[in-house]
Order: structure tokens, then C-alpha cells, then sequence
């Protein structure tokens, strides 16, 4: 069965997400809405309803629990729910929805939720369109259960990285020098400058592996063995042909629209859990303004398409899919050659479109350059019972292209 993610994090426990608001695009397919992004309706929507008053409190006994929100005038509204991790109730795959009640159209809004997974956070999806219209005319604002996890700690990681163009993934453990809360390990994760830097200092992933203690036994993997997967990548993790301390997947082909389940041991005991398919560009649109193209060329080299630049201006406009709530782009300029980085810049991903300052477009002289777009997420995933380590899944995919300033 194919299950496809909303908006979401992968974890029996997650950070509290922050409120966003996006326009749904379905296609034909069975897409949940907030899988695909294509527009924003910030605006609206908050003219609307009231996004601080958003809440939602459980219940003692974790299986029900009340949301509550605030709208600005006597509006319809309708929710949609799911479990943010695969396994809870309802599942991702199969949201379950409640119209607010239509009498009165009261200003505050107080709904019963039950039938819930004890310890898996929920995400909403709340539909409010003005009482003269039908719901076709609705906005949409998300909003996602939060959950303490200060009071989650670890010292170990298992770390994925996922590249999409080559279609691989390393993976390895990280040990910190002590503990660290799963909330700190997510915010180590968002840190996003959400700006531009002139020859940037080359940053490291967060959690490389060159920064891992090791253990008292010196086994370069930790209690990590026997990893396979199945669904979005099939296969099964090889060591790595430079580094002992790290595991490799390749895949011959992947199943984009298919979760990504994770068969492992930790301590010479076997568990797996499942993940949502990486985050993908579906579409990225160049242009300077006054001209614009589709990029789709994923290769990392070679052969490039070339975006014409006649105006200091550099606009991008990505459509995604299957973002997490811990996402961002980023945008390198390099010479021609590669040898040398000129410019990076790194952009939220709740807005349709985004430039690059021409202060920065200025400086680049006339002639061509390597460009490349990233899209990178990462989900976390946190067993309930503290059987094994957190996993960071991290991924990217990457569009590159040519840029050949004329002006």
C-alpha cells in the first residue's frame, strides 16, 4: 500500500512546529493536501482566523484531547487531522475530518478529538471560508501538536544522508560528548541564517561524523548493524569503500511516492520503523525578470542547462514536495570551473518565490557561472521506549544550472 506524507516530521515524538500556511495543489493522484506546495495565503487566512489562539490540549489519558481556535468572524470551518508518524491513529495516509458546528457559526470554535495513539503528535489542517461562499473558496491554515522534548535526551545519533541525484545514502552514528535534548538536536538542525554571504566559509553538516566520539570498545559503528530498507530506496547498507565508520546505500531505482522503511539492529537486537519519502523539487523556475525557463537537469556536472542573467536581478521559483517541517533551500554560485565559491544564500520554504539582493547580483562580473539549488530536509525519528537512538534522516536534492551574466 502506498502511504504519502502530509507536511510532517517522521517521529514518535516531535518539536513543536511552527504555524505555516500554504495553498494545496492535488493532483490526481492519491497527494494528502500539504504535500505539494504552490502558493501561500498568509493574508487571508489570518484575516480570518486567529493563529495564536490556536490549541490543543490531550486529554489524560492521551487518546482524545480538545483543539480550540479564535476566527474574526462568524465563518464556516472544517478540520483535518492525522498522526505525524505512520503508525499512529489516524495514519498519514488516511486523515480523518470534522465540519464545526453550523449553528450560530460561533467566533470561538471547541472540537472533541478521539480514537488518538497515546505519545504520536497530531498535525491539523483547518479549511475556513467566509458563511456566503462554499468551501471552494476556502484558506487553509496548518498547525501541528507540539511535544516536550526537552524532556527527551540521547547521546547517540544514527545520521542518514541522502543525495538524490546520486541516488545513495550514507549512514553512521554520532556519539555526543554528553547528553543533549531532542529539541536542542532539532534546532541544530533549523539553524537558517535566511541570507546571503559573500565567499562563505565552507559549514559542515550538522552531526558529521568527524566530530563523534567513539566508544569505550572502539567499534566505529556503535551498536548499529544490519541495516536494510525497503519502499522509497530497497537495499541493503554496505560499508562504505573509503571510511570503516560509516555504511552506504545505493539504488538502482527509488519509489518516490512510497514511505521509506528502516530495517535495523542496534545492540544484536532487530527493530525497524518507517520514514516518509525525502523532500523533492518538483519544478524550479529561473529567471531575471524579464525572462524566465524550467530547470529540471539533475546531474551534478556535465552537460548544464544555461539561464540567461540580462538584469541584476536572480528569481527562483521551486515547487516542492513532501516538505518537512525542518526544511530549507540553498543557492550556490561558483565559477565557471567550480573552483571557487562566490556566493551562497539560504531561503525559508514559505513563500512561493524569492530573489537574490542585487547588491550581491552586482558584484558578479560578466560571463558564466555554476549555480546550484538545493532543496534539504530532515525528519526525526524518536523511539517512544528509548530502545535505540534517535535517527536524523537527512536528504537533498539539487538542481544545477548555468548562469551567464550579459549586462
Amino acid at each position: 500500500m502506498i502511504r504519502l506524507a502530509p507536511q510532517a516530521t517522521l517521529s514518535l515524538l516531535t518539536a513543536v512546529i511552527a504555524v505555516t500556511t500554504l495553498s494545496v495543489s492535488v493532483s490526481a493522484c492519491k497527494i494528502l493536501p500539504g504535500t505539494v506546495r504552490s502558493g501561500t495565503e498568509t493574508k487571508k487566512v489570518d484575516a480570518m482566523l486567529q493563529a495564536e489562539s490556536l490549541s490543543f490540549v490531550r486529554n489524560a489519558d492521551q487518546t482524545s484531547g480538545n483543539l480550540s481556535f479564535s476566527l474574526k468572524d462568524q465563518h464556516q470551518c472544517r478540520i483535518e487531522y492525522w498522526s505525524q508518524d505512520p503508525t499512529g491513529t489516524p495514519p498519514p495516509a488516511s486523515p480523518l475530518s470534522i465540519d464545526c458546528p453550523k449553528d450560530k457559526l460561533q467566533l470561538t470554535q471547541a472540537i472533541a478529538i478521539s480514537g488518538l495513539t497515546p505519545g504520536y503528535p497530531l498535525s491539523f489542517r483547518i479549511f475556513v471560508w467566509p458563511k456566503t461562499t462554499t468551501f471552494l473558496s476556502h484558506y487553509v491554515k496548518d498547525f501541528s501538536e507540539g511535544q516536550d522534548l526537552q524532556a527527551k535526551t540521547a547521546q547517540d545519533l544514527v545520521v542518514v544522508r541522502y543525495l538524490a541525484p546520486r541516488q545513495s545514502a550514507e549512514i553512521y552514528s554520532f556519539r555526543f560528548p554528553g547528553t543533549i535534548s531532542v529539541s536542542e538536536i532539532k534546532s541544530k538542525l533549523n539553524a537558517n541564517t535566511q541570507s546571503c554571504v559573500e565567499r562563505p566559509v565552507p559549514e559542515a553538516l550538522p552531526f558529521p561524523r568527524s566530530s563523534s566520539l567513539e566508544d569505550n570498545q572502539k567499534r566505529p559503528l556503535l551498536g548499529l548493524s544490519q541495516v536494510k530498507t525497503e519502499g522509497f530506496g530497497s537495499g541493503e547498507a554496505l560499508q562504505h569503500p573509503f571510511f570503516n565508520t560509516r555504511l552506504i546505500e545505493t539504488y538502482e531505482q527509488t519509489a518516490r511516492q512510497e514511505n521509506w522503511k528502516w530495517n535495523f539492529a542496534w545492540e544484536n537486537k532487530p527493530f525497524s520503523f518507517d520514514a516518509f519519502p525525502p523532500g523533492y523539487i518538483g519544478e524550479l523556475t529561473v529567471g531575471d525578470g524579464q525572462t524566465s525557463r524550467s530547470i529540471a537537469t539533475r546531474s551534478l556536472s556535465g552537460n548544464l542547462e544555461t539561464v540567461e542573467l540580462t538584469a541584476n536581478r536572480l528569481q527562483l521559483s521551486p515547487r516542492i514536495i513532501f516538505p518537512t517541517d525542518v526544511a530549507r533551500f540553498d543557492l550556490t554560485i561558483k565559477s565557471a570551473d567550480a573552483s571557487e565559491t562566490l556566493l551562497t544564500c539560504q531561503f525559508a520554504i514559505d513563500k512561493d518565490s524569492f530573489s537574490v539582493p542585487e547588491e550581491f547580483l552586482r558584484k558578479l562580473g560578466q560571463g558564466s557561472y555554476l549555480a546550484t539549488f538545493t532543496f534539504e530536509t530532515h525528519q526525526v525519528h524518536v523511539n517512544q521506549q528509548g530502545s535505540y537512538p534517535p535517527w536524523v534522516i537527512s536528504a537533498q536534492d539539487v538542481i544545477s544550472f548555468r548562469l551567464n551574466k550579459r549586462l
